[in-house]
C-alpha cells in the first residue's frame, strides 16, 4: 500500500480523479467528507420534510440534528413520531417554521452551514452545493414531488462546480 500527502485538497481531487481514470482502487479523505456532507444536508432535509418516522430517525444522526447523540439513541428506540418530535422541541420548531423556499434558505444559512463550517472546506463547500440544488430542484422540476426533489438533490455533482487552482489564486 501507498500513501499520498498533497498540500491541498483540490490536488487530492486531481489525483483522487486521476486513479480512478486509471482503473486503480484508492481512497480519499476529501471525497469522503464531500460525499458524508452531502448525505449528512440531503438526510436532514428528508427528515424536516418527511412524515415518515424513519427519515425522522435518520436525520437524528447528522451533524445538524439538535440533539445529542445518547438522546438521539435513546429517541430511535421509539416508534410514535409525536413523541420523538414533542422530545425533539428545536427541531419540532425549525420543521414547523419551513413554509416556503426562503424559509429552507434560512434554515441552512443559520442552522445547516455554520455546522458544516465547522467540519472543514470540503464539507462546507459540499453542503453549499446541496443547499443550491435545492433551490434549482424546486425552480426546474416540473413533477414536484417530494420522492422527485430528493431524488434530484442524490444525483448532485459535487466535483462539477470547482474552479480550477489557477483561477482560486487570482484575486
Amino acid at each position: 500500500e501507498i500513501a499520498v500527502i498533497t498540500r491541498t485538497n483540490h490536488q487530492l481531487m486531481d489525483l483522487s480523479k486521476e486513479l480512478s481514470n486509471q482503473g486503480l482502487a484508492h481512497s480519499s479523505t476529501s471525497v469522503n467528507a464531500s460525499k458524508e456532507a452531502k448525505n449528512n444536508a440531503i438526510q436532514f432535509i428528508k427528515g424536516l420534510f418527511s412524515q415518515d418516522i424513519n427519515e425522522l430517525k435518520n436525520a437524528m444522526f447528522t451533524p445538524f440534528y439538535p440533539i445529542d447523540l445518547k438522546t438521539a439513541f435513546a429517541l430511535a428506540e421509539k416508534k410514535d413520531l409525536k413523541e420523538i418530535l414533542d422530545k425533539s422541541p428545536e427541531f419540532k420548531e425549525i420543521q414547523s417554521s419551513l413554509k416556503s423556499t426562503e424559509d429552507l434558505n434560512l434554515i441552512f444559512e443559520n442552522k445547516i452551514i455554520p455546522i458544516a463550517m465547522s467540519y472543514g472546506k470540503e464539507y462546507l463547500l459540499a453542503t453549499l452545493k446541496v443547499q443550491e440544488s435545492c433551490q434549482e430542484a424546486i425552480k426546474l422540476m416540473q413533477k414536484k414531488s417530494f420522492n422527485d426533489f430528493t431524488a434530484f438533490l442524490e444525483t448532485v455533482d459535487l466535483e462539477s462546480e470547482r474552479i480550477p487552482e489557477q483561477e482560486q489564486q487570482i484575486t
